[in-house]
């Protein structure tokens, strides 16, 4: 499958939503959300670990499983959106 400007503009697009969202509502309003940003948010509020650390190393790790089990479009795609966070 060939990845094309829409795709990686799409991408691009929710990974800035999710984090404006997180940053300018979630932590503020002390809200959890769901999968790794509410793991996070919830080893923020408890230990104090930083919610961007976290985050990076469970992506890693689902990057990494996802790698080993799909193609390497999911790859490709994942890499884009796990830099595009920082």
């Amino acid at each position: 499958m060939k990845t094309n400007k829409k795709d990686i503009i799409s991408i691009l697009l929710g990974n800035t939503l999710l984090a404006l969202a997180v940053i300018l509502f979630i932590v503020p309003g002390h809200l959890l959300s769901g999968g790794t940003t509410g793991i996070s948010l919830f080893l923020n509020h408890y230990f104090h670990l930083p919610i961007s650390i976290f985050t990076f190393i469970f992506n890693f790790i689902v990057f990494i499983i996802g790698a080993l089990i799909l193609n390497l479009l999911y790859k490709h795609l994942f890499q884009l959106s796990i830099i595009h966070l920082f």
